[in-house]
């Protein structure tokens, strides 16, 4: 009650009541206000009670560490190899394909044309290993990784009116950037960087400081490189973010404890292996079997053996550890590891043993909708874009195209279809309802409309050249006909 209560009750009781009710109702008062108990400061938060730095203040003094420790995990852990592929898997695939729209669609065919040359040829590539697709696959697999990649514009030196666009993209492992390169105070023009990356007065990027080696290899200096010449692409995760984390950055420290949970595991597994057998002689002498023995005992158990012991001979056997629960310690951490990822737990582990069909559908619903995110609000807008535009320029100034502003859209992969034929009927019947178009459900299953036409015109003609009349043109559907036929029966009747 206080010292100052205790007083006022042997002196003044009255007062003292008093005194102790408005207290309790100011508590009452208290208690009951509204608040957020994330926000508390109580000794439940630990040490959690302090104002944090900023993003961009985290990230750069922690993502050189958390880089290289993701960059291991990929070399030793077998999951975080296979999350890696599988962003590049299902995200690019065989490539997201280029449609331009263009009115003329002779001019669309030449530009579609010119592309396929470049983006098919490995010439498209600063180091002659890759096709487009193949670059874009490796971009999206180095970003889930490193937490960002680079695409560069360089020209090359092929000349005007040359059979391929003189223009090649060369990929930068973000360890080309300069993380270091910062200004303390503004420029006198207002520019300022930050980690490696240079704003001009309005916060624009207008440049990024890039070594011309990789750092770690060859000492150098870095040199600003026109914004205008550089793509980045990272998974951006808060307003103003300058630079990417890896994908598995907020569950490293969960994997590496998963991988010495496992190695205990197997050495567990490897001594509750040893069976062993000991044999306690009168004399006081102790040996085990399979240590060495002058005498003739058998030292090896076999199938189906019978052996007599010696008289006071006393036989023990040990009694190895056993492994109990490890299967499902072992699925909790890795759903939370692919929970981290931003992956379904099987396919972050590829174990489909506790999977049905309409389990199996809505993870792969879940996560297909995760892999759109990434096609279009990080690889489309951050990578593919830029490049086209580099690419027309380059197709202009070449002379290959009438034209260095073309408009394009995207068609990433096909999803593929865990029940083809109710999936196929139910997007038939969205098609003939009006709910989508017949192009977006061409796109949805990963081709080109314009190109699709083009076929159908083809084969058109090439069926009625040779006279044939397959199902699969609708002018000779089996029911159609048959609807005719029964139209005009009743016309002649």
């Amino acid at each position: 009650m206080g010292v100052i209560n205790n007083f006022l009750k042997v002196v003044a009781p009255k007062l003292a009541l008093r005194r102790l009710q408005h207290q309790m109702t100011f508590d009452t008062i208290t208690q009951n206000q509204r608040k957020h108990d994330g926000a508390g400061r109580g000794r439940r938060f630990g040490d959690n009670n302090f104002v944090g730095p900023s993003q961009n203040q985290q990230i750069s003094s922690d993502l050189p560490l958390l880089r290289e420790r993701s960059r291991e995990a990929n070399r030793n852990n077998p999951y975080a190899k296979k999350a890696t592929r599988s962003f590049a898997n299902n995200v690019v695939g065989t490539g997201i394909l280029a449609n331009p729209v263009v009115e003329d669609p002779a001019v669309a065919k030449l530009i579609k044309k010119v592309w396929k040359e470049w983006a098919d040829s490995t010439l498209c590539d600063f180091d002659g290993l890759q096709n487009f697709y193949g670059l874009t696959a490796l971009s999206v697999g180095t970003v889930a990784k490193s937490g960002e990649c680079y695409a560069r514009r360089i020209w090359s030196k092929r000349v005007k009116n040359s059979k391929v666009v003189p223009l090649e993209i060369q990929l930068l492992d973000p360890d080309f950037i300069d993380h270091q390169k910062n200004t303390v105070q503004p420029f006198d023009n207002g520019e300022y960087i930050v980690n490696g990356v240079q704003y001009n007065k309005k916060g624009k990027r207008i440049a990024y400081w890039v070594f011309d080696r990789h750092p770690t290899e060859v000492f150098t200096e870095s040199k600003p490189v026109p914004a205008s010449e550089m793509s980045p692409m990272f998974y951006m995760e808060d307003p103003g973010q300058v630079h990417g984390l890896p994908f598995n950055s907020s569950i490293i420290l969960r994997m590496k404890d998963f991988d010495e949970y496992e190695d205990a595991q197997l050495m567990k597994q490897k001594i509750a292996a040893c069976f062993a057998v000991f044999v306690q002689r009168s004399n006081g002498d102790s040996s085990s079997i399979g240590a060495k023995s002058s005498d003739n005992s058998i030292e090896r158990l076999a199938p189906g053996m019978i052996n007599y012991g010696e008289d006071g001979e006393t036989f023990t056997f040990s009694n190895p550890p056993q492994v109990d629960g490890y299967r499902d310690f072992t699925r909790t951490s890795l759903q939370g590891q692919a929970a981290g990822f931003g992956l379904s737990y099987e396919t972050y582990t590829g174990d489909l043993s506790g999977v049905n069909f309409s389990s199996g559908r809505m993870g792969w619903l879940e996560a297909q909708r995760f892999y759109e995110m990434l096609q279009w609000n990080m690889v489309i807008p951050m990578f593919l874009n830029p490049i086209w535009q580099w690419f027309t320029q380059a197709a202009y100034i070449a002379g290959k195209i009438p034209s260095p502003d073309v408009a394009v859209t995207w068609t990433p992969p096909r999803r593929e279809m865990i029940d083809p034929l109710k999936e196929i009927q139910a997007l038939l019947k969205q098609v003939r309802a009006g709910f989508i178009s017949w192009q977006d459900a061409v796109r949805s299953l990963g081709y080109a409309p314009e190109e699709i036409v083009d076929q159908m015109k083809e084969d058109k003609e090439r069926f009625d050249k040779a006279k044939l009349m397959p199902e699969s043109d609708p002018r000779y559907d089996a029911d159609k006909l048959a609807k005719i036929d029964q139209i005009e029966a009743k016309k002649e009747d």
